[in-house]
Parts: structure tokens; sequence; C-alpha cells
């Protein structure tokens, strides 16, 4: 369905209405993620590895107790790429969790190109982890 430069190819694929990838990402990590950087201040940007691991390690335990970020937590995402040539097309709809994503082609003429078109209401949490 794919070429190797991640182009759309002919309609010798029309058995395979979409690709579907489902992913796993922590809700909570974007809070651990805010702080480290908070912490850090302006010296963000330079701070050695040593430094921002030092930083994660103290904000993760901080955060962990007092609840605003759970290690164990895990959501399920699915991104949908969607074949147009296909000869029985997904109901796309069906797939609009609050943190799936869709992909589609953008209007361009071949090689499609594909953009995402449909992100859930939560994926900015997700994408900001």
């Amino acid at each position: 369905m794919l070429g190797p430069d991640g182009f759309l190819r002919s309609s010798k694929f029309s058995d395979i209405s979409a690709i579907g990838v489902v992913s796993r990402f922590n809700p909570s990590a974007w809070k651990l993620d805010r702080s480290v950087v908070e912490r850090l201040g302006g010296r963000a940007q330079g701070a050695s590895f040593r430094d921002r691991a030092i930083v994660h390690s103290a904000v993760e335990n901080d955060l962990s107790r007092s609840g605003s970020y759970r290690p164990e937590a895990s959501e399920a995402y699915l991104s949908l790429l969607i074949n147009l040539f296909a000869d029985y097309q997904l109901d796309h709809t069906a797939f609009q969790g609050p943190y799936d994503e869709r992909w589609d082609r953008t209007g361009r003429e071949s090689p499609c190109w594909f953009d995402q078109v449909w992100v859930g209401p939560a994926a900015n949490r997700r994408m900001a982890s």
C-alpha cells in the first residue's frame, strides 16, 4: 500500500481498506515533562544529560507522591491510515476514540500525500507526552 518514500501507491492494493496501529502512552506524562522543564528554568536547553536526569528523578518522585503523575498509567490510541484505493472503504467514523487519530490523502494527485485529518478531543494530552 505504501512505497518506501511513504507515498500511497497504485490500486494494486485494493484489498486493504486501512492500516491501523495501536499504541500506548502515559496520559499523565505531560505533567512530568512540563514540571522538569519548569524546574530547570532558563537552563533547560543547555542542561547536561546528568542534570536533566537528576531533576527528572526528583520531579518524578514529587509528582508520584502527590498523585499528579502515575508511572503505571497507560492508555491506548489508534492511528488509522485510510487506503483510498480499497475496493471496500472502511467506515472510519467508527474509530473515533478520545486519543485516536486518522490519516487520509490531502487532495494532491498521485503519489498521494497523507496528512492528519482527524484527531480525538483528548489527543493533545497524548501528543504533549
